[in-house]
């Protein structure tokens, strides 16, 4: 049998190393690094809400990518991720909006792209979130353009299809 000299697996180990440990550490900074946003209390003090901004924002132009984390005064209660869509931006402070009460907490999570969402993290651990009708926190006006534009995409891909599915198939052979 051919024995492998040791130097030569000992270089082929330094560049493994080499390689995979920057392309392991840009994935994480890119995709997992949590970042503390922001931090918001109870009134009474028995609660904390903490809002964490979680990797890059997906490129080119995509959404950015959220956690809340509402925490009791011992352990963890609820947790729930979420997405910003903002032209490619990540998010800050001005983007959400916490609205605490008696038995829950209620973020308005707003992006530049997208109609504001009501995320409701309840303090017995139950999470919950919808869609609004405003952008900002302000009534928006395009909703029914909005509806009408995404019905005309709609048809327009369904009558695309049709022609796409009637297509002979003779410059397909020619190419073979």
């Amino acid at each position: 049998m051919n024995k492998i000299p040791k130097y030569v697996v000992i270089i082929a180990c330094i560049l493994v190393m080499v390689v995979l440990l920057p392309l392991g550490y840009v994935r994480y900074k890119t995709r997992y690094e949590a970042e503390q946003i922001s931090v918001s209390t109870s009134p009474d003090g028995d609660y904390k809400l903490v809002i964490y901004s979680v990797g890059d924002p997906d490129f080119p132009f995509g959404a950015a990518h959220g956690r809340l984390v509402l925490n009791g005064k011992e352990k963890t209660v609820a947790y729930r991720s979420f997405e910003v869509a903002n032209d490619g931006a990540r998010f800050d402070e001005s983007d959400l909006k916490t609205t605490w009460y008696i038995d829950r907490v209620e973020v308005v999570v707003s992006g530049s792209e997208q109609r504001d969402e009501l995320v409701t993290m309840r303090f017995n651990g139950q999470t919950s979130s919808r869609r609004l009708t405003t952008r900002y926190r302000r009534e928006d006006t395009d909703i029914e353009k909005d509806s009408e534009q995404d019905s005309a995409i709609t048809e327009k891909a369904r009558v695309t299809a049709g022609r796409m599915q009637r297509a002979p198939l003779i410059p397909l052979l020619i190419l073979m």
